[in-house]
């Protein structure tokens, strides 16, 4: 049986932002499309096997439980919360993710 999800509000400003950047500014509104399906599917797969990722590379984050999902260029940290997928941030693969404040 699949859980469910939810997406905080943070990551939900921060992939609003991808999509908006990948739709306005590099006028790529397929891009931006893909990046919304991606985003959704790899959510199910998660939600049907919460462990399908490795936790994080930074071992205070794996510490505490979050695994990087992977959407095309971009990357989501999620947790498994009280039986539900939590996802807590999005970014762009290149950036630092330890430094998202968590």
């Amino acid at each position: 049986m699949a859980l469910s999800y939810i997406i905080l509000d943070e990551a939900q400003v921060e992939f609003e932002a991808i999509v908006y950047y990948l739709h306005e500014v590099l006028k790529s509104p397929q891009a931006a499309l893909n990046s919304i399906d991606e985003f959704e599917h790899q959510i199910e797969l998660v939600c049907e096997n919460p462990d399908l990722y490795d936790l994080s590379r930074f071992k205070w984050l794996a510490r505490r439980g979050y695994h990087m999902m992977p959407v095309n260029n971009y990357g989501a940290l999620y947790k498994l919360r009280d039986g539900v997928i939590s996802v807590e941030h999005v970014f762009h693969q290149s950036q630092d993710y330890a430094r998202l404040g968590l």
